[in-house]
């Protein structure tokens, strides 16, 4: 699932400029107020893009790099910042987010149970 994320432009921007750019350094600071004022995805994640070799996954299994992501949308929430989070290009909210992340998780792990 490919989850992309709009954040509304409000006083507190540079919170969430800061936040963001500590979860995510290939977007320059600049990059990230021009998406927010734009109204365009400053954060775009893909919840299958998990890699074992990665040095921030590292010691991480998927399911931990899927929630990390969903707790860093709270921490942002928890700033004062409203979110449009659109789950493969339809629009969806925190709940549907965690739903869906939890069915990830639920079919990822009957796969390990029963692998064939």
């Amino acid at each position: 699932m490919i989850v992309k994320v709009k954040i509304a432009k409000d006083e507190n921007m540079l919170t969430y400029i800061r936040m963001i750019r500590l979860y995510n350094k290939t977007l320059s600071i600049g990059e990230i107020k021009k998406r927010i004022e734009n109204n365009f995805p400053v954060i775009e994640f893909d919840t299958s893009g998990y890699d074992f070799n990665d040095e921030f996954t590292k010691g991480l299994t998927e399911d931990d790099y899927n929630f990390g992501f969903y707790k860093f949308l709270e921490e942002i929430q928890n700033e004062g910042a409203e979110l449009s989070i659109f789950l493969d290009d339809e629009n969806g909210d925190m709940q549907s987010l965690y739903q869906r992340l939890v069915f990830e998780k639920e079919i990822r792990q009957e796969v390990e149970m029963y692998p064939d």
